[in-house]
Order: C-alpha cells, then sequence, then structure tokens
C-alpha cells in the first residue's frame, strides 16, 4: 500500500508513485549493468553541468533547445547512406584550424567566403562565376593575368594565343611592338559599310 514493493527472490524494486533523490545518486556498478529509462528524463537544474564519462549512444532524435558544445573530435554518421543536416548558421571560428572536407562538398544555394578561397588542385565550374572584385592569374602581388574589375582593362605578362578569330571593337588599336610579324601575304582593309572619307 505504500507505493514500493521489493521482490524477495529477485532484488528487483517497484516504485508506482514520484522517485525523488536529494543526494547523489550511483546506477550500475559494472559493464554488464543496463539502466532503462521509460518516458522523459527532465534534468532541469540550468546550474549544474550533466557529465557522462562513457560512451553515450542515442538510437532516436535528440533536441538541444541551447548550445551543443564538443570539446573533442566528433563524427557524423558513419557511411555513405549516413545524411547530417543542419539548419542555421555554421561558424567555424577558429583561423588557425583548417577545416578537411574528405568527401565531395554539394553547395546547392548561394556561398558567401568573406576570405582567401585557396584550391589545391583542379576547380571546375559548370555554371556562371561571378566575380566582384579584381581577378589576378599567378603569384600574389605580381600575377601575370590581371582583369580590372572596375574598367575591364586586361593585361598580361606574357604572349596572347588566340585560336580563332578576334574581334576587336574598340575605336583605336595601339600595337606598341618593334616588330610585327603576318604570315597571311594578303591584308583587306576598309572592307565595312562605314563612312570610307578618310584614308584607307
Amino acid at each position: 500500500g505504500s507505493g514500493i514493493s521489493v521482490n524477495g527472490s529477485t532484488g528487483n524494486v517497484t516504485v508506482t508513485n514520484d522517485f525523488a533523490v536529494l543526494g547523489s545518486t550511483t546506477l550500475g556498478n559494472a559493464n554488464t549493468d543496463t539502466n532503462v529509462l521509460r518516458g522523459t528524463v527532465d534534468i532541469s537544474d540550468s546550474t549544474k553541468m550533466t557529465t557522462i564519462k562513457g560512451t553515450l549512444n542515442v538510437d532516436e532524435a535528440v533536441t538541444f533547445d541551447t548550445t551543443l558544445g564538443v570539446t573533442g573530435n566528433s563524427t557524423l554518421g558513419t557511411g555513405t547512406s549516413n545524411v547530417n543536416t543542419i539548419y542555421g548558421t555554421v561558424n567555424l571560428s577558429n583561423p588557425a584550424i583548417y577545416t578537411n572536407v574528405k568527401g565531395l562538398l554539394a553547395v546547392d544555394q548561394a556561398t558567401e567566403l568573406a576570405s582567401t578561397l585557396e584550391v589545391d588542385s583542379d576547380a571546375t565550374f559548370h555554371g556562371t562565376m561571378d566575380i566582384v572584385g579584381d581577378v589576378e592569374i599567378g603569384t600574389l602581388g605580381s600575377a601575370k593575368v590581371t582583369i580590372d574589375a572596375s574598367t575591364g582593362d586586361i593585361a598580361t605578362a606574357g604572349d596572347l594565343l588566340v585560336g580563332g578569330g578576334l574581334t576587336v571593337q574598340g575605336t583605336l588599336t595601339y600595337i606598341n611592338s618593334e616588330v610585327v610579324t603576318i604570315e597571311d601575304p594578303v591584308m583587306q582593309i576598309g572592307s565595312s559599310t562605314t563612312n570610307d572619307g578618310i584614308d584607307r
């Protein structure tokens, strides 16, 4: 009638009402012990820290209402079939630590990089690549090819090889070379339908 019963043969204790422990509690004392809690477990004192020294296995969904802090290494998923979804902002805030992605990185939406993007291998862009600032190809500070974002000027320190036709729509063309070699024996000048009232 007290709500507490003890099985004399097994030693099991059954509590039919709330079980309140005001002091510390130890559940199990060996690796083979299994402690099963059915229902909601509420660790409600926000001033206390819950410490789990052994492995924590969670077979179902887990919800964190506040910050999740991991001081050691973290592994998400164990195989190619795992899908880890993170909603919200992901802040990789330590500039001294590299973030390694060993598999494919697929980004479905816009990506903003506030600092330098360094790619050690080939890069393929299947869509349009928009660059707001200048483009420098070569060693930083002494690039051999530059594209000025404000003027559109392209400067190259080496040879420029054009495999197809070259169309120049500017009004003036400057060739600051001492020697100009033209392999084709025929040059056609003034072939357009524009006003030819000037010297050809």
